[in-house]
C-alpha cells in the first residue's frame, strides 16, 4: 500500500508549487486539509477534495454519500467547521445505460449526505463522455469543500508526540469490501462500498470539534483503514507506533464515520468522559514511540518503510516504457506519469523545446525542464533561454561530457 501510486506520497507534485503565497498558508500540502489565514481576522479556511472511484463503480448511492461524508471528516480534523461544498462530476458515456445510472446513483448520494451534513453544493462542473476506445473513466464525482475556523488557535494541526495515545474514535467491523487492501496488494475490486451513516458522521465530526483542546493530531480513516492512517501520522511526526491488534479486518478494513487521534496520557481519560456523554465509540488502539511501526507482534524499522511512500509515482511513469524498462528515475524528478513515452522519428519536425539529443519535449514549462532520458543533456528555447541541466542519471553506456556539440546542448 505504501509504494501504491494512488495511495502515496504526493510530496513529490506539491512541492513544485508555491504554497506560500502571501504568508497566509497555516497548514501546507500533505494534510487531511490544507489552510489559510482570513486577512484582516483572527479567521482562517479550511480546503479538502475527495472522492474514491472505486465505491462509486460498485454502489454509486453510498460512493456518492462517502465522497461528501471523506471530506466533512477531513475538514473536521482540521478543527474546521465544514460550510460548502462544490462537485466535480467526472463519468464516461452516459448514453450508456450503466453510466447513466451511476451518474443519478452518484447524484442521489450526493445529495443526502449534502443535506444531512449541511454543507449545501454552491458551485460545480460535469465532465462526461470521458472515455478510451470505448472504455469509460471510473465514475469520479470530486466533491470540494471548504470550512471555517472562528480563530487560527483553533486549528488541530498537531504532530504525534513520543508516547502519546493512538486513540480510535468510531466503530470497526471490518469492511474490505472495495479496500485498497484488495484492490493494490491482490488486484480485487469485488463486494459493496462500505455503508455511510450521515447520521454518525455528523455526530462525530461535532465530537472532534468540540474537543479539540484535547487532541494533538487528527486524521480520518479512509483507503488504507486504521494501517495506512496510523502509518501517515507516525511517519509524519518523524516516530515510530504500536498497534495491538493484527487483525486484517481491524487494520485494513475502511468503515467509515472514524478517525485517528494523538492524545497526552493525561488528556485520555477526560476525553473518554466526553465520548461516552455524546455517544461516540472511542476505543485506545495502541500508542507513537520508539522506531519501529509494530502491529500486533509483527513489526518494521520505520527507516524501512518511509522510502516506499517517498517518492513512487516517477516508478510508474513514461521513463521505463521509453527506456525499455532499464530506466529509474532520480530520486525526485518533475515527471508527469501520464506523459507519452514516445520519441519522434529521425526527420520528424521537433517542438520548439525539443531536445535535441533524446528528440523529446522537456517535462513541464519554464525554467527547470527536464529531458526525459537521462544524457546529460540541457533544453534551451528559440530564444537561447538557459535552463538547467537535467537532472536525471545517465544511461547504460552513456558517460558525462560524451557529447559536447552544439547540437548534443539541445540547441535547435
Amino acid at each position: 500500500l505504501l509504494g501504491s501510486p494512488d495511495l502515496a506520497s504526493r510530496r513529490w507534485v506539491w512541492e513544485q508549487y508555491d504554497s506560500q503565497v502571501g504568508a497566509d498558508t497555516v497548514v501546507r500540502p500533505g494534510m487531511a486539509a490544507g489552510v489559510v489565514r482570513v486577512h484582516g481576522t483572527a479567521k482562517a479556511l479550511a480546503f479538502t477534495s475527495d472522492v474514491t472511484p472505486r465505491y462509486v463503480r460498485a454502489n454509486p448511492v453510498q460512493g456518492g454519500r462517502q465522497a461528501v461524508a471523506e471530506a466533512f471528516r477531513n475538514l473536521c480534523a482540521v478543527g474546521a467547521r465544514p460550510l460548502a461544498t462544490t462537485d466535480n462530476l467526472n463519468f464516461g458515456n452516459p448514453e450508456k445505460p450503466e453510466i447513466m445510472g451511476q451518474f443519478v446513483g452518484a447524484l442521489k448520494g450526493i445529495g443526502e449526505a449534502c443535506a444531512a451534513l449541511d454543507m449545501p453544493i454552491v458551485s460545480g462542473n460535469v465532465s462526461l463522455y470521458n472515455e478510451t476506445d470505448g472504455s469509460g473513466i471510473l465514475p469520479t464525482p470530486t466533491i470540494g469543500a471548504v470550512g471555517l475556523l472562528a480563530s487560527v488557535d483553533q486549528i488541530i494541526a498537531g504532530r504525534p508526540a513520543e508516547g502519546d495515545m493512538a486513540v480510535l474514535v468510531g466503530e470497526t467491523r471490518g469492511h474490505l469490501g472495495q479496500s485498497a487492501l484488495l484492490a493494490e496488494a491482490f488486484g480485487i475490486e469485488a463486494g459493496d462500498a462500505p455503508p455511510v451513516d450521515l447520521a454518525a458522521e455528523k455526530r462525530h465530526g461535532t465530537f472532534i470539534r468540540a474537543n479539540r483542546a484535547a487532541i494533538r493530531a487528527c486524521t480520518d480513516l479512509g483507503d488504507g483503514g486504521l494501517a495506512l492512517a496510523a502509518f501517515e501520522m507516525a511517519e509524519g511526526a518523524g516516530t515510530g507506533l504500536w498497534i495491538d491488534s493484527a487483525e486484517t479486518g481491524f487494520l485494513f478494513g475502511e468503515d467509515q464515520a472514524r478517525y485517528l487521534l494523538a492524545v497526552a496520557p493525561e488528556a485520555l481519560d477526560g476525553l473518554k468522559a466526553a465520548a461516552g456523554a455524546a455517544g461516540v465509540p472511542l476505543a485506545l488502539v495502541g500508542q507513537f514511540g520508539g522506531a519501529n511501526v509494530t502491529f500486533g507482534a509483527d513489526a518494521a524499522p520505520m527507516a524501512e518503510l518511509s522510502p516506499f511512500t517517498a517518492a513512487p509515482l516517477p516508478r510508474h511513469s513514461a521513463f521505463d516504457a521509453a527506456a525499455g524498462g532499464s530506466c529509474r528515475p532520480a530520486a525526485h524528478p518533475r515527471a508527469d506519469p501520464r506523459l507519452s513515452p514516445a520519441i519522434a522519428g529521425p526527420g520528424r519536425r521537433l517542438p520548439c523545446h525539443a531536445c535535441r539529443r533524446c528528440r523529446q519535449p522537456p517535462l513541464g514549462l519554464g525554467p527547470g525542464r527536464l529531458c526525459r532520458l537521462r544524457h546529460g543533456g540541457r533544453h534551451v528555447s528559440r530564444r537561447r533561454q538557459p535552463v538547467e541541466p537535467c537532472r536525471h542519471r545517465l544511461r547504460a553506456g552513456r558517460r558525462p561530457g560524451a557529447d559536447r556539440s552544439r547540437a548534443g546542448r539541445g540547441f535547435y
